[in-house]
């Protein structure tokens, strides 16, 4: 026979499973990455990233005060994954002109 304390602790268990089940996942924090591991991930030099920062193809910096500033590695990573594949010729027989 179910008690009542039984049952109240059983349906607190089950509103607690689904809370958890609901909880947003915490997303980590975005690292910031300064010009030279920019230009060595994104294999651009300092003056193509800013004239495509200029010409809005490419993430703008946040400030880190005074005049220094940091890109959002999560936005050059997706900057980097919507770039376009190159399709690379294969060489092979018959190709000798």
């Amino acid at each position: 026979m179910l008690t009542l304390s039984r049952m109240f602790r059983d349906i607190t268990q089950e509103v607690s499973m689904q809370t958890d089940r609901n909880k947003a996942v915490p997303q980590p924090a975005s690292r910031l990455i300064r010009l030279r591991e920019l230009t060595g991930r994104v294999g651009l030099g300092r003056s193509t990233i800013y004239e495509k920062m200029a010409s809005g193809d490419f993430p703008a910096p946040v400030s880190l005060g005074g005049r220094s500033v940091a890109w959002k590695e999560a936005e050059i990573d997706d900057w980097i994954a919507a770039r376009p594949r190159v399709a690379l010729r294969r060489s092979g027989v018959g190709d000798e002109q």
